[in-house]
């Protein structure tokens, strides 16, 4: 389903390109579509996995959903008036989601795993950036919200790529003798 979405979404950009429609006039929709047919689609099967060892009840399922759906006004609403913050705190979430979702069968306990989550996650997400640093810095660039993006070089993703990866080695040798 979502590789049709993404293609389909391919072929409208594609379409328009041809119709010589600017994209950046057309960004603010494509955005929209794109959150509305993959994000929050992605994001809504979090309550299988939230209730993959038991049968939820209706006072369950309606507070999961409630509070999804609230969660995600607050984060537009945050996102609308605090842009740098709400992006660097996606970042963040993002960075610790990725994490997370790779590492679930590590158990370190409650105290280190979410820590374990994040550094792998940052490793990711700064190898990505160093890795595609020109096309990162262009686009945190073109956000006029992210003048700090102008301080973004190589060498602090080595750094970060090092120092999370250092962690997240220590972290998964300390899993392996604890268990």
């Amino acid at each position: 389903m979502i590789r049709v979405l993404v293609v389909s979404l391919a072929v409208i950009v594609l379409l328009l390109s041809i119709l010589g429609v600017r994209l950046e006039d057309v960004q603010g929709y494509l955005f929209i579509i794109t959150l509305v047919t993959v994000g929050i689609p992605h994001g809504s099967l979090d309550h299988k996995i939230l209730f993959s060892n038991k049968l939820p009840t209706l006072n369950e399922k309606l507070k999961f959903y409630i509070t999804y759906v609230s969660l995600m006004l607050v984060t537009g609403v945050c996102w609308y008036l605090e842009p740098k913050w709400s992006f660097i705190g996606f970042l963040v979430l993002s960075a610790y989601h990725f994490g997370q979702s790779q590492l679930y069968y590590v158990n370190l306990g409650k105290g280190f795993s979410w820590l374990m989550y994040l550094s792998w996650g940052v490793f990711l997400l700064s190898s990505i950036i160093y890795f595609n640093l020109t096309e990162c810095l262009n686009f945190f660039l073109s956000l006029d919200q992210l003048e700090a993006a102008s301080y973004v070089n190589s060498r602090i993703m080595v750094l970060l790529m090092i120092g999370s990866g250092g962690l997240l080695l220590a972290l998964l040798v300390a899993a392996f003798f604890l268990s």
